[in-house]
């Protein structure tokens, strides 16, 4: 990875440290008040964890590789695995889920056949 590249992926990884530490700091107050304050806190504080180690990888110049194979990431590829835990290239994460199908949608536990039967 050339260094201009580099500190492009730098800058916006600290970019969403930033975001994410005020976001603590804002819901932090109110998080014992409120669930949902208290999961968005525990949220941005595990992707704060995230983003440290991508800035640790891009330090170490490690960023753009493969955590299996060690190839090139493509850019494009980089782009959405900004902060990911799993830094792999497109062929090895397609040998780890080859068919990359969705996860099914669970359905709901009251779904509309069931409502039907009970009000018949």
């Amino acid at each position: 990875m050339n260094t201009l590249t580099a500190k492009l992926y730098e800058k916006k990884l600290l970019e969403e440290k930033a975001w994410c530490t005020d976001m603590i700091e804002h819901l932090a107050d109110h998080a014992t008040m409120d669930p949902q304050n208290n999961y968005a806190v525990t949220m941005a504080r595990h992707k704060l964890v995230k983003i440290e180690r991508a800035l640790r990888r891009v330090a170490a110049g490690t960023y753009d590789q493969c955590d299996q194979c060690g190839d090139k990431i493509e850019a494009e590829r980089l782009e959405i695995l900004l902060d990911s835990e799993h830094h792999s290239c497109a062929r090895c994460a397609t040998a780890i889920r080859p068919t990359n199908k969705r996860m099914p949608v669970r359905q709901p536990a009251y779904g509309y056949g069931q409502m039907a039967l009970a009000q018949a």
